[in-house]
């Protein structure tokens, strides 16, 4: 017999960690779309794609020249990539079978 179980947590944040959260929410969300873009126009060029750990070795570069992605932690944005590298592999997957 298996019982389903759920365990459901309130977050009640400071006002300072509210901003935390929502500047680390904003700078996925743009190194998301930003390389979703880059893979877009790369396609379109040669039919090929910018993968995961490509994109990871260009965040550094890609902080210096956005200073905002700097105030978050590495791991938020080098998840968010990760993100977007099983999103292309998922629907390709699924398009070739």
């Amino acid at each position: 017999m298996f019982v389903n179980k759920a365990f459901k947590f309130k977050l009640e944040p400071t006002a300072e960690q509210e901003i935390m959260l929502n500047k680390t929410a904003g700078c996925c969300r743009f190194v998301y779309n930003y390389f979703l873009k880059l893979n877009i126009n790369q396609y379109e060029k040669d039919k090929t794609f910018v993968f995961n750990h490509q994109m990871v070795t260009m965040l550094p570069e890609l902080k210096k020249q956005f200073s905002f992605l700097s105030e978050i932690f590495s791991q938020s944005l080098q998840t968010a990539v990760r993100n977007l590298s099983t999103s292309f592999n998922n629907f390709f997957h699924k398009q070739n079978a």
